[in-house]
């Protein structure tokens, strides 16, 4: 059930976004490109990057092995999907890690090879999360509930971009979700706030900072069979990985973006870009020796907490292209 108050919702895309570099429209584009709104997003109930797929051929989401890689692994004709945010290479390249349906403006589903986009990534294709900046003045709130305690609370509010001033647009979400697994909680937490200075209608700085937070109690792999025998017996909500008392986990994306834009004229403009990723995780799950759990005689296990943890080493990147944005007649 979604509750909320929405205005000036567009669903449909036809050009893309600054961050591929190509301010065409889409019908002129002879790249297949497929551009999904944040607007039809909502209104599907989608909520994470992984709830794309039903909107385009040919993308498929691997297999979820613990509550925050929802979308890590993305595959496209038969390759793996490189995920780039707002046109900039990931730490994660493969998939989002966690991310939230709050921070996303647009989807951009680039098939096949592109090179003369970003010049990296495989021959299957590329997805590209392009966040929330400032547009119009709005408020939308949404509040969501579902099965296993679903709760989700979102709100965006933003003021209109001035030809000469200072705009801003803030996003935030919480949501708590149990599981169809014994003792498994997640919460997660989403922060955007962006500020845009416009020095004249040609030219403005945007800075932004993005913060998406996961955290569960009572461990994060999930393990629901003792051998290939029991795939398809016992139970269904069996974790074995699963732990009471065990201290809480998490993992969080942090990025920092800088974007400046000045337009000579109708056909060219230059784009600089800078961004800040880092992204900590700490993992708790109950293993065995050797894996995460093993039986023996296929009965019996001796079982430990096992913590795994990463500092997520700051990723800073920029650029400096210039750009086309039309053609020239």
């Amino acid at each position: 059930m979604r509750v909320q108050q929405l205005r000036n919702t567009k669903v449909k895309s036809d050009t893309l976004s600054n961050t591929l570099k190509l301010q065409l429209p889409l019908l002129e584009i002879p790249q297949n490109i497929i551009s999904i709104s944040s607007g039809l997003l909502q209104s599907q109930g989608a909520l994470e990057l992984k709830d794309v797929a039903r909107n385009v051929s040919g993308v498929y989401f691997g297999y979820n092995s613990t509550p925050f890689d929802n979308s890590a692994i993305v595959q496209m004709r038969g390759f793996m999907g490189y995920t780039t945010l707002n046109g900039m290479s990931r730490r994660f390249n493969y998939g989002a890690a966690i991310d939230d349906e709050a921070l996303i403006e647009n989807i951009e589903i680039v098939k096949g090879p592109a090179g003369f986009l970003n010049s990296f990534g495989e021959p299957g294709g590329s997805v590209n999360i392009v966040t929330k900046t400032p547009k119009y003045k709005l408020l939308n709130v949404s509040q969501s509930l579902g099965s296993f305690n679903f709760f989700r609370t979102t709100a965006d509010l933003g003021s209109a971009v001035k030809d000469k001033g200072l705009s801003y647009r803030l996003n935030l979400a919480y949501q708590h979700r149990n599981s169809s697994l014994d003792y498994l909680k997640t919460d997660k937490y989403a922060l955007a706030p962006v500020i845009q200075y416009n020095f004249s209608p040609n030219t403005y700085m945007l800075a932004e900072y993005n913060l998406v937070r996961g955290e569960t109690k009572n461990g994060t792999a999930i393990v629901k069979v003792r051998n290939e025998a029991d795939k398809l017996k016992g139970p269904i909500a069996v974790n074995y990985s699963a732990g009471l008392g065990l201290p809480r986990s998490y993992a969080q994306n942090q990025t920092a973006r800088l974007y400046g834009v000045h337009k000579f004229n109708k056909s060219w403009q230059l784009t600089s870009q800078s961004s800040f990723l880092w992204s900590p995780y700490r993992s708790w799950n109950m293993t065995s020796a050797g894996s995460l759990v093993n039986f023996r005689d296929g009965d019996t296990t001796r079982r430990r907490s096992s913590l795994t943890m990463g500092a997520g080493r700051p990723s800073p990147r920029s650029c400096l292209p210039m750009e086309r944005s039309q053609q020239v007649q």
